[in-house]
């Protein structure tokens, strides 16, 4: 529980996403690792007297994280937050926020994902099919810019080519957290044997090397072009 220090008379909270109550524990999942993306918590801090007076210090407080390492908290300290430069989590990373002689730490946990990245393929080995062939269709774009084709030309294919399986792609990671600070017991979210997908975060920057091998469609669905072997990363 959040609680102040050394004051009989005045009580500080913290209200986190606009919940309002003492705050028992918190949890980041740190994917801004993999997106870049800030992944922010807001803060309100309000003090409340024996009375029963509620008065918002948020304006007038200060903040300070134990380790930036693991999370961070802004300059106007009105949210705890990562971006993406922390090196690991921790199972009790702490924010402490001051007002005058009174304080009130905020402990969270923070899950970072687990490096390098699980790519997993529907198939690794792309065959070609045999008695499949698909038009060959002009670039659209080069179609559009030239002048000097004919409206009728962009409309009708090149030729066949044969056609090649399809795989699809998925990326898969565990998040950890360390159990305490200074130590190196890493303890994985959901368990041991858990595999969590972030596709979706990270298929902007899959590619692969050598794309006269294979390409990517729709950002998640690897087609082979050519015989051959690629890398895709």
């Amino acid at each position: 529980m959040v609680f102040c220090q050394a004051h009989e008379s005045c009580y500080l909270y913290l209200i986190l996403s606009h919940f309002i109550s003492p705050i028992q524990d918190t949890e980041i999942i740190n994917t801004a690792v993999l997106t870049g993306r800030t992944v922010a918590i807001p803060v309100k801090v309000v003090s409340i007297e024996m009375n029963g007076a509620v008065t918002d210090v948020s304006t007038s407080v200060q903040c300070k994280s134990f380790n930036d390492d693991v999370v961070k908290v802004s300059m106007n300290c009105d949210y705890v937050f990562v971006n993406g430069k922390e090196t690991r989590g921790s199972m009790n990373a702490r924010v402490i926020f001051s007002y005058e002689h009174l304080s009130a730490p905020l402990e969270l946990t923070v899950w970072v994902p687990k490096l390098p990245l699980k790519l997993e393929l529907s198939d690794y080995r792309l065959s070609l099919i045999k008695g499949w062939r698909v038009p060959i269709l002009p670039d659209r774009r080069t179609a559009r810019d030239s002048d000097d084709d004919d409206e009728d030309e962009r409309k009708v294919s090149r030729g066949c080519t044969l056609q090649y399986q399809r795989a699809q792609v998925k990326v898969l990671t565990q998040f950890h957290t360390t159990s305490t600070e200074g130590t190196n017991q890493m303890i994985t979210m959901l368990g041991p044997d858990w595999l969590v997908d972030v596709t979706e975060l990270v298929q902007d920057s899959l590619k692969v090397l050598d794309p006269r091998v294979a390409e990517l469609v729709d950002r998640t669905v690897l087609v082979a072009n050519e015989l051959g072997t690629s890398t895709l990363k």
